[in-house]
C-alpha cells in the first residue's frame, strides 16, 4: 500500500484535512477479495481528517451482481469498475475460487471534476480535473500467455491515453507488479509514477 499526493487545479478543494486543501490523495491497495480487504479499507476510511480521496483497489473478487458492495461500505465514495468474472457467471454455474477485478474508488466531494474513461477487467482510467488516473492488475508470474496479455493491456492503455511517453515508462516496470500512474492532462508529462510490491 502506497500513499501519494498530486497537486489539483487551483481552487478545487479536496476537502481533507491536509494544510494543503488542494492536495489529492491516493491509496493503492490489493484487497485479496471484498470480505479479506474490508477492514483495512473501512479503516483508512473511517477518520474525519486525512481520508484518502481516491482508493485504486485490485483483486475484489465481486461478480458484477455484488459491486454495490463498494457503494454500501463506503457511502462517502463513489466506484467506477467492473468484475473480472463477467464471462464465468454469464457461462452457467459460478465454480472454483473468485478472481481479479479492479475497481477505483473516489470521494464524493470530486464527483463534479470527475468522469470515467475507461473500465476494463484489469484496468480503469478515471480524468479528476486535469488528471488522468489508471488503475492497471498486470497478471501474475504462472499466467498462461502472460506477456501478451500485458502487452494487450498496454496497448488498450496507449489508445486511451494517446502519449508515448507513459508506454515506454510502463514497459519498463516489471510485470510481476500493480502499478498506477499519474498524468497531467495540461501538459501531457508524467507527473507520477508509482510501483507497488
Amino acid at each position: 500500500m502506497i500513499i501519494m499526493a498530486a497537486e489539483l487545479i487551483a481552487g478545487v478543494n479536496t476537502g481533507n484535512c491536509s494544510s494543503n486543501p488542494s492536495v489529492l490523495s491516493m491509496i493503492s491497495y490489493n484487497m485479496h477479495g471484498f470480505y479479506q480487504g474490508l477492514s483495512v479499507l473501512q479503516e483508512l476510511t473511517d477518520h474525519v481528517c486525512d481520508k484518502p480521496d481516491i482508493l485504486l483497489l485490485q483483486e475484489h473478487w465481486l461478480t458484477p451482481a455484488n459491486l454495490f458492495k463498494f457503494d454500501d461500505y463506503f457511502t462517502d465514495y463513489f466506484s467506477f469498475g467492473c468484475s473480472a468474472m463477467t464471462k464465468c457467471v454469464q457461462s452457467g454455474v459460478l465454480t472454483g475460487r473468485p478472481f481479479g477485478g479492479v475497481i477505483t474508488v473516489v470521494n464524493k466531494r470530486l464527483r463534479k471534476i470527475t468522469e470515467t474513461v475507461c473500465c476494463h477487467e484489469r484496468y480503469n482510467i478515471i480524468r479528476i480535473s486535469n488528471y488522468l488516473i489508471i488503475n492497471v492488475y498486470m497478471p501474475c508470474a504462472g499466467t498462461a500467455d502472460r506477456l501478451l496479455i500485458c502487452s494487450d493491456i498496454l496497448a488498450d492503455i496507449q489508445s486511451w491515453c494517446d502519449s508515448t511517453t507513459l508506454v515506454m515508462l510502463l514497459w519498463r516496470v516489471t510485470l510481476t507488479v500493480t502499478f498506477l500512474v499519474l498524468i497531467k492532462l495540461s501538459t501531457v508529462s508524467l507527473i507520477l509514477c508509482v510501483l507497488i510490491l
